[in-house]
């Protein structure tokens, strides 16, 4: 039978780790956490769960350092997930189904990343019902279709220091992409303070370095 592991890099993050963790507790055969510097609760959840947590550098790359946390994942297929986000109860019970029968001929599957916010004019914009439990009270959220399942072992890494991305490593190997009706839920955008913040700045900083360094790249210039 396929083994399925648990992907992550944290860094502070006891206020979602153990939602997230619990999502998916009952399907994953191996958790790994690359942790880069967690001053707070973060590790303690996560060992509290059976996760394997690993230190790794932070280098102002994020690709750098899924790369680094995800060669110390042993299962057939790996799920990446951020700490701010929870797998739906019922896709769940699918990723494991999926992980089961070995992809069903896929590769990798992209799924469904449900970004909860209030930015009701976007044209990806989904509303929900005041009643969904999953919503957290957010009236909707901006869907991002997203590869976070895949096959280790097979040579997909994650490229871009930022905004990184399996999309490229994928094409170059000729594997397959296949979808799936899997929704993650995402809240972290919804509770971030409105106006322009330090991460914002953080991220024109890594999206600059990122253009420099591919600066055909049409992608990296739409992210910055």
């Amino acid at each position: 039978m396929p083994r399925l592991s648990l992907i992550m890099i944290v860094k502070n993050e006891e206020k979602w780790l153990a939602d997230c963790l619990s999502s998916v507790q009952g399907i994953v055969d191996e958790m790994v956490i690359a942790d880069t510097g967690s001053t707070d609760a973060t590790r303690d959840i996560a060992t509290s769960f059976g996760a394997k947590v690993v230190d790794i550098v932070w280098n102002d790359d994020f690709a750098e350092a899924r790369n680094r946390g995800m060669a110390f994942a042993k299962g057939d297929w790996l799920l990446h997930l951020d700490a701010d986000e929870v797998v739906d109860p019922d896709s769940a019970t699918l990723i494991r189904t999926l992980v089961d029968e070995d992809g069903a001929g896929a590769d990798a599957i992209e799924v469904t990343l449900a970004n909860y916010c209030d930015e009701m004019r976007s044209h990806r914009w989904v509303p929900v019902s005041a009643n969904d439990p999953m919503a957290r009270g957010n009236p909707g959220y901006i869907a991002v279709q997203l590869v976070r399942l895949f096959r280790n072992h097979c040579g997909i890494e994650y490229r871009e220091a930022v905004h990184e991305n399996l999309g490229e490593s994928i094409r170059e190997k000729g594997l397959r992409i296949a979808s799936a009706p899997v929704i993650i839920h995402h809240y972290g955008i919804a509770v971030r303070p409105k106006g322009i913040s330090d991460k914002d700045y953080f991220y024109l900083r890594l999206n600059r370095k990122k253009v420099e360094q591919r600066p055909n790249d049409a992608k990296c210039w739409q992210d910055l």
